[in-house]
């Protein structure tokens, strides 16, 4: 009840059979507000583009060096990835405690 529509049809056709629904229509049709950052790359500009409240990065073509350390699986370029995509986010605006 508390994701964007995209998100919300997204987990529904993967997890929830159609169960979920948004709270209210000003969920249902919320974007990033984003403003003028600094200039980012052309992969970056995808990810920050507010009309998409969905989307997937792949990472098939990179090196993928994951570690494992008991129960626990990580992947230092995926890390990476996600921490340019938060500094962008906070660059071009959005709340550090909203990401």
């Amino acid at each position: 009840y508390r994701m964007c529509a995209g998100i919300m049809k997204l987990s529904n056709a993967l997890i929830y059979g159609d169960r979920v629904c948004c709270g209210s229509p000003h969920v249902e049709y919320a974007k990033l507000k984003l403003l003028n950052g600094r200039p980012v790359s052309s992969w970056l500009k995808k990810v920050l583009d507010a009309d998409k409240r969905v989307i997937f990065i792949n990472t098939d073509a990179l090196p993928s060096f994951e570690t494992k350390d008991h129960k626990t699986v990580s992947n230092p370029i995926e890390a990476c990835i996600v921490a340019e995509i938060t500094e962008a986010l906070a660059d071009h605006g959005v709340a550090k405690e909203e990401i």
